[in-house]
């Protein structure tokens, strides 16, 4: 004869299974109980998984299954294996993969953090003043589109500064679309002028913004700060 009992794991105290138990051959009122087996009769519920705790069974969330998402990565994984999640472990989905969303565990949620928001948009904001000047600056005085980076301001300033020593009068310069186009020094000089003043304006207007970024102190007001390429 045998009784039917319930075995839950030495480690995890998570139920196992029922257990066929035998009857002591020398006494059978006594059955022979293995280790980590219980008499009491678990409940269960959908979701949840019997967890011993010695005295009884408790019911607690059950994640087999379930995508779950590492709190400092934010790597997600299907979780296989029962019961409850480690602590770092969550199944609630990051805000999105930033560097700057990070897990909070007063809230038991994903949160922004504000300061590394902001590096987030200083990074953003320089990485928008850069492609501004890669995109080229028409000249408003030849109407010539050139090359607007610092780097390319310095070149075309050297070959005028070349010139000049040289005694020449012209100068024969590569636009953004390189095209050629032969100008006097006067012009190229203004072309200078004008090149170095849109690489100053651009400049200023991302030390603007990247002060509005210092000072802000919400996500709300991080959120309203962006490059314009038409301011």
């Amino acid at each position: 004869m045998y009784k039917i009992m319930y075995g839950y794991d030495k480690k995890t105290k998570y139920y196992t299974g029922e257990v066929r138990v035998q009857q002591d051959p020398s006494n059978p009122s006594i059955y022979l109980k293995p280790p980590f087996v219980t008499d009491i009769e678990p409940s269960f519920q959908e979701g949840k998984i019997p967890k011993f705790n010695g005295n009884g069974w408790d019911l607690v969330d059950d994640y087999y299954g379930k995508i779950v998402y590492d709190k400092e990565t934010k790597e997600s994984k299907t979780f296989l294996q029962h019961g409850e999640l480690p602590d770092n472990l969550t199944d609630k989905e990051p805000l999105s993969d930033g560097f700057y969303v990070v897990f909070d565990e007063k809230l038991d949620d994903w949160k922004i953090d504000v300061n590394l928001y902001k590096n987030f948009k200083k990074s953003e904001l320089t990485t928008a003043f850069r492609t501004q000047l890669s995109q080229g600056y028409v000249c408003p005085t030849s109407n010539i589109k050139m090359n607007a980076t610092l780097e390319d301001i310095d070149k075309l300033q050297k070959g005028y500064d070349l010139e000049v020593k040289l005694g020449s009068s012209k100068m024969t310069i590569r636009d953004y679309n390189n095209d050629y186009h032969t100008l006097s020094l006067q012009d190229v000089e203004t072309m200078l002028t004008e090149l170095g003043q849109n690489y100053k304006n651009q400049l200023a207007k991302l030390w603007k913004l990247k002060d509005e970024v210092e000072v802000a102190t919400s996500v709300e007001e991080l959120d309203a700060i962006s490059w314009d390429e038409n301011e």
